[in-house]
């Protein structure tokens, strides 16, 4: 990748929060086990943010599973993160 390439990432699934951090999980993945199977949304935007390239989009088509008993504001974090790193952030 160079200077004048655009990545862009997008990730359709579910998101939980767990301890006030946002985590991305598969579909086969468990909710209540986020830091071991899940991918940390600030790790993720972090790394994305040191490519060599000029802009970055992150696209999340993420939601919670209200029937788990995740009834959460998963995105929020996700958000605050996305701005304090200047990472666009579609949602």
């Amino acid at each position: 990748m160079q200077k004048e390439n655009f990545l862009w990432y997008f990730f359709s699934r579910y998101g939980v929060v767990h301890q006030n951090q946002d985590y991305i999980m598969s579909i086969d993945g468990n909710p209540k086990d986020p830091e071991t199977i899940g991918i940390s949304i600030t790790k993720l935007l972090e790394i994305l943010k040191i490519s060599p390239t000029g802009e970055v989009l992150v696209m999340l088509d993420i939601n919670h599973n209200r029937l788990m008993g995740m009834d959460n504001q998963v995105g929020v974090q996700t958000v605050e993160v996305a701005r304090e790193l200047e990472i666009s952030l579609l949602m």
